[in-house]
This record gives structure tokens, C-alpha cells and sequence, in this order.
């Protein structure tokens, strides 16, 4: 297989101060891709970040490897906040708190623009 180069736009993260893109250039090589791209940190709030290097560039909570998704789904299945705290013992109410701003503030209005990558 020869090689090929292509630019993709990474799914992206919505801070207050507006939308990140995160850049990534894949190239393969002997019928493997490979991610050749600007490794940096997004801090989406003052609790969230997200980074390639960490959970595939999963929104998680700074200093752990929680992704937000993981809080948000124990709420939908009816998980209380305590519950969470333990399953997660590193993680505090205002880290709950945080998911829970993060997900309203993806889900307002017109704001939020789906991309199809």
C-alpha cells in the first residue's frame, strides 16, 4: 500500500470562549494509520480538559482519567451523586457539577453545530 496524507478535522470542544478545532494530520504507512498532529491540551473548564494523549481526547476531568461521559451516564441510570463519589473517589460534587455544565453548555440553542467528519 503506498503512502497517503490527508488532513481531519477531530471532533470538537466547545469552551465559553467558543469552538476549539483540533488539527491532525494521518498518514499511512505499511497499511497502518498514523496520527502525526499538535499535541496540546484543551481546557474546557475549570474542572474539564481534553488532550489526544489522554482517553483518545475524551473530554475527562483535569489530573484523572474520568471521562465526562462516565459521570453523565451513572446520572442517566440514576446513579446519585454519592454513588458517583465513591465509584470515583478521586472526584468531588464540583466535578459533577462541572459535567453537568459542560453537557448544558453543548446542548444550547444554536449555539452547538454538529459536524460530520
Amino acid at each position: 500500500i503506498s503512502s497517503s496524507v490527508g488532513t481531519v478535522i477531530n471532533p470538537f470542544y466547545k469552551t465559553r470562549r467558543g469552538f476549539i478545532f483540533a488539527r491532525a494530520r494521518l498518514t499511512v504507512r505499511d497499511g497502518r494509520w498514523y496520527y502525526e498532529g499538535v499535541m496540546r491540551t484543551v481546557t474546557i473548564n475549570n474542572y474539564i480538559i481534553a488532550n489526544p494523549d489522554i482517553c483518545h481526547g475524551k473530554p475527562v476531568i483535569k489530573g484523572t482519567r474520568v471521562m465526562v461521559w462516565q459521570i453523565l451516564e451513572m446520572l442517566e441510570n440514576g446513579a446519585s451523586v454519592k454513588e458517583i463519589l465513591d465509584a470515583f473517589p478521586s472526584l468531588t460534587i464540583a466535578h459533577v457539577k462541572a459535567a453537568l455544565s459542560y453537557a448544558a453548555d453543548l446542548t444550547k440553542g444554536s449555539e452547538y453545530v454538529l459536524l460530520k467528519v
